[in-house]
């Protein structure tokens, strides 16, 4: 045995001997033990207490110890101990009264747990205020333990004390509705809307929401007193979904004529969208038709709403002439013209809508294009070429850029998939002789729809080179050319070079350039992938995954040696740990050699705590990667064989084996006893194993299983797109059954916004009214796919605007493009009276600047924001990179002296800044002064130090680095140090010894071996 391995040996028994301790006083206050103990401790205090006078514990003592069981899942123990409570001669102690109640509901006895708690309510005196509050904390100690039943009993009693408050009757309510009491709902709602008659609209939309409608129906008379819009609207929502339509028409009659003849037609158009919205569009188009017909006047209000409902109601005929009579009554005004035109395209009246459109009076100068670009895409989907060809031609005349307006109709052409159009447009621009930009994006629009068409490679060449020399460096065409590298062919040649020009926007995207080294591996081109998988190892959070990921790659692609020499370049470079990637090494190049190699590997292949099931797992996957199925599946045995392993990710993996042998039925078994353990992350890889093997079709249900299962909004991502390339997406709209589970899900507003892009937007509107509430800029994204985005413009520059709607939009106009747009937005929320508000918009149009490339102005406007309370340090140090990314290090210095005054000294962001101090302070020579506010930064703490080691040696400041670990190691005691931070020291080991500095790496390396 080597002195290494007996060293190992020798802390293994050391921390594995048993430790024996006194029996414990049951009553003596307990300090946290270790985690692996607590079981055995708490066990001996149960038993303790269990023949001890437990009215001699403090309460606090008892309900640590409870609590401890409830944490580690030992529910019948902390039972075992309210029962000792329970049988003590004085009673239970009041203090366990709680605890208890808990544990009796956790175990499924609601009698018991009510008879708990209800010890602690009958302590106080009736109807007293702290007898309200124990009502309250029973209630929410059941509902906490889902027993919503007997917790909405015991808040029902809450709110007969309390009587109208606001928050117990809702809550009381809500609690019955899951619970699915619905006659006790619909009883409660009663008994609240007669004390509480504010609350009935409320209480209603509860009700209707939780499936409970005719449990709703007993607060009708109590809605109709007020008889508002809103209550109306509730009102026929109940009786709809009551199967009673006839008498909500009937309730809308009398609502409309029933009221003063100065408000009917406010009433008219309110009882008609009522109507529309509850499916009885016809209905609410013919109130306002009856109502024209007895009028001399034609309201073109009335008229345009009216025709909305008859082409919803499908009877587009008269749809269309309510709308074009409307169009007229409103002078062919431009916006009106946009509305009505947009109404029409959504029932595909296109041609209806081209009439409108070209026939619009007095349009602004700067919405000549857009109207222009409008019309012919309504005769363009009308199946009118010609008439849209005949109309461009005759609208061209008035521009007088015309590059920029046949660029701008080719891309309208070239969106409607109308390529042969497009390309003779983009032809026209070339043809004009026009600057070198539009020419550039004329030609990569050509290239485009070429590849669109299934052109030959070559052809498209031709137009690529022309737009690769052409090429400047606007954002416009840095975006055209990164959209369209997303479209080439993997193995076309052109992508990794597409792919490169943009890594000058960002070098520092180690993303960007994994997707050029896997290219060029793709395309033989080993040393361009070497080149640019070491700069995505430099520029990764995680080298220590990257380079493993590329060692992996190169490894499939049989280039072992290339793989070696990888690691041997970086493998103690950019702060990774040399060893974890020698081993990852040693584990792809022993998959070469033989099983009883591999076996040795795999058993120190992970870092932390050794998990032997799961590395023979992970070596499974990794061997039948690289189509060593035999010894793929011997590993996988050796996996079952052993304990702690899940049964879902075997089973996972089992049927990732079968389907890589081309046994369709065997991986279709195995997938779907893995989806039987209801687990949606491991249904949502399942549909990701189908998909990349190219088993769309069998991935599709996977996907929506793990949707069901409570997935997140990736698992959604991914079941639309694979709808999408099969060609269903009308397939998409069965998302409306969970909408509103999905409206709880992080990236909701992703979800609306995918939908808007793929011509979803009016079922996306559909879906988002039938929910409560909507954030802000879902409803704005929907505004702007429905063709109003002047209204809200509008808006967001009157005095006092919204600030969150407006931010919301002021984005998704700078997502856009329309960049001095959206500045004019900032600038009017930059007024606000709330100085957050108004240093919000300032900071926001402080980044807007730093992306066009107005540093300078950026900083004056990051300081206003500063200046006003704006400490949100997150956007201050994104803002500093931009700058130093840009090479602006002056502005970038300036605004991190004030990034370190507001935020050195946080937990979070100051390790950043203080990094950031590193490379800036580095780059001007500032040697002496970072020092200085290093060795402050370091007295008293050792945060951080591992991370500013590996910014001091890339930054060329090795002796700074070293004289700082000296003085930690003679500063502090080993005490000081937990294991995270030894951790991350012995990570230094390996750079000191490469570096020649082995004296201060065995200080180290003894340092650590002290303090373990």
């Amino acid at each position: 045995m080597n002195r290494r391995n007996a060293l190992f040996l020798l802390l293994f028994l050391c921390f594995s001997l048993p430790v024996f301790a006194s029996p414990p006083n049951p009553c003596q206050p307990i300090e946290s033990p270790d985690e692996q103990f607590t079981v055995r401790l708490v066990l001996d205090r149960v038993q303790a207490l269990e023949s001890a006078d437990i009215s001699q514990c403090q309460d606090d003592t008892l309900n640590k110890i409870i609590d401890w069981c409830l944490e580690a899942g030992e529910v019948d123990l902390a039972a075992r101990i309210c029962k000792v409570g329970k049988t003590a001669p004085a009673g239970m102690p009041k203090g366990l009264v709680s605890r208890c109640g808990k544990v009796y509901a956790m175990l499924g006895d609601l009698a018991e747990a009510s008879k708990t708690l209800e010890i602690g309510i009958k302590s106080h005196v009736e109807d007293s205020p702290e007898q309200l509050k124990a009502l309250l904390d029973a209630a929410q100690i059941l509902e906490d333990s889902y027993r919503f039943g007997v917790a909405a009993d015991f808040l029902g009693r809450a709110y007969k004390k309390a009587q109208t408050d606001r928050e117990i009757a809702l809550k009381w309510l809500k609690l019955l509705i899951e619970s699915g009491q619905n006659q006790q709902a619909a009883d409660a709602a009663l008994l609240i809307s007669q004390q509480q008659p504010e609350l009935a609209q409320e209480m209603a939309k509860m009700l209707l929401q939780g499936g409970a409608a005719a449990s709703a129906l007993n607060l009708i008379p109590v809605l109709l007193k007020t008889a508002s819009r809103a209550d109306l609207d509730i009102v026929v929502s109940l009786l709809v979904a009551s199967d009673k339509t006839a008498e909500a028409k009937e309730i809308v009659h009398k609502y409309i004529y029933e009221g003063p003849q100065e408000t009917l037609t406010k009433r008219i158009k309110a009882g008609a969208e009522i109507l529309g919205r509850h499916g009885n569009a016809k209905e609410g188009a013919e109130e306002i038709q009856a109502l024209l017909e007895k009028s001399k006047a034609r309201d073109p209000e009335l008229l345009e709403l009216m025709g909305k409902l008859f082409l919803k109601a499908g009877q587009l005929e008269a749809g269309s002439a309510a709308l074009k009579e409307a169009f007229g009554g409103f002078q062919k005004d431009y916006v009106a013209s946009k509305r009505i035109a947009s109404s029409l395209r959504s029932y595909q009246r296109h041609a209806d809508a081209a009439e409108i459109l070209s026939s619009t009076e007095n349009v602004p100068a700067d919405k000549l294009l857009e109207v222009t670009l409008l019309v012919a895409k309504a005769w363009r989907d009308a199946g009118q070429l010609d008439k849209e060809q005949t109309f461009l031609e005759d609208r061209a005349k008035g521009f007088e850029n015309q590059a920029d307006f046949w660029l701008s109709v080719a891309d309208s052409q070239k969106n409607s998939a109308k390529y042969e159009l497009a390309i003779k447009s983009y032809e026209r621009v070339k043809g004009l002789k026009s600057k070198g930009y539009f020419r550039c994006l004329a030609a990569l629009g050509i290239a485009d729809s070429l590849i669109a068409m299934g052109s030959k490679e070559d052809r498209v060449a031709a137009e690529l080179d022309e737009a690769i020399s052409l090429m400047d460096d606007s954002d416009l065409v840095a975006q055209r050319f990164e959209t369209f590298a997303k479209k080439l062919p993997t193995d076309s040649k052109y992508s990794s070079k597409l792919l490169f020009i943009r890594t000058k926007q960002e070098p520092r995207n180690p993303d960007l350039w994994q997707q050029i080294a896997e290219l060029s591996l793709k395309q033989g081109r080993v040393i361009e992938a070497l080149d640019a998988y070491e700069q995505a190892v430099r520029w990764s959070a995680e080298p220590g995954r990257m380079l493993g990921q590329a060692t992996l790659k190169l490894a499939d692609a049989k280039y072992l040696v290339e793989a070696g020499t990888l690691v041997e370049r970086l493998g103690t470079k950019h702060n990774v740990v040399g060893e974890r990637v020698g081993q990852f090494t040693g584990l792809c190049i022993a998959i070469k050699v033989s099983f009883p190699v591999l076996t040795f590997h795999v058993k120190h292949f992970f870092d932390g705590p050794i998990d032997i099931s799961f590395n023979y797992l992970e070596a499974g996957r990794q061997l039948m990667l690289l189509g060593l199925y035999d010894l793929a599946e011997q590993s996988l045995q050796l996996a079952d064989k052993l304990p702690g392993l899940s049964q879902e990710g075997l089973l996972v993996e089992k049927g990732r084996l079968e389907l890589l042998k081309n046994n369709i039925s065997g991986a279709s078994e195995y997938f779907e006893k893995a989806i039987k353990q209801k687990d949606a992350a491991i249904a949502a890889q399942i549909g990701t194993i189908w998909r990349d093997y190219g088993y769309v079709e069998k991935a599709i249900p996977a996907f929506w299983q793990a949707i069901l299962l409570g997935g997140n909004m990736e698992a959604v991502d991914a079941w639309m797109n694979a709808l999408i390339s099969l060609g269903k997406r009308q397939d998409i709209t069965k998302l409306g059954k969970i909408f509103k589970e999905l409206a709880s899900y992080d990236g909701f507003s992703s979800l609306v916004f995918n939908l808007i892009e793929l011509g979803l937007s009016q079922f996306a509107l559909d879906q988002v009214n039938k929910l409560d509430s909507s954030p802000a800029n879902v409803r704005f994204a929907l505004s702007l796919a429905l063709d109003e985005p002047d209204k809200l413009k509008s808006t967001c520059l009157q005095p006092g605007a919204p600030n969150d709607e407006c931010s919301s939009f002021a984005y998704l106009l700078m997502t856009d493009g329309k960049i001095s747009e959206t500045i004019n937005i900032l600038k009017n929320l930059a007024k606000s009276k709330s100085s957050y508000d108004s240093g919000n918009a300032l900071l926001m149009q402080a980044f807007l600047l730093s992306s066009t490339g107005d540093h300078k102005e950026a900083l004056r406007v990051a300081k206003e924001a500063i200046s006003l309370g704006n400490d949100e340090l997150a956007s201050v140090i994104q803002l500093i990179k931009n700058m130093k990314m840009a090479g602006y290090w002056e502005y970038a210095n300036e605004l991190l002296e004030i990034g370190l005054e507001i935020g050195l000294n946080d937990d979070n962001f100051g390790p950043e800044l203080m990094s950031l101090k590193i490379e800036i302070d580095s780059y001007f020579g500032k040697i002496d002064q970072l020092s200085a506010a290093l060795d402050e930064w370091f007295d008293g703490e050792i945060v951080g130090y591992s991370s500013f080691y590996a910014d001091l040696i890339e930054n060329g400041l090795p002796d700074l680095a070293e004289r700082i670990l000296q003085n930690l190691l003679t500063d502090f005691s080993v005490d000081a140090f937990d294991g995270h931070i030894m951790q991350q020291l012995m990570e230094i080991i390996p750079d000191l010894v490469e570096r020649g500095r082995v004296d201060l790496a065995k200080s180290l390396f003894g340092f650590v071996l002290e303090a373990t």
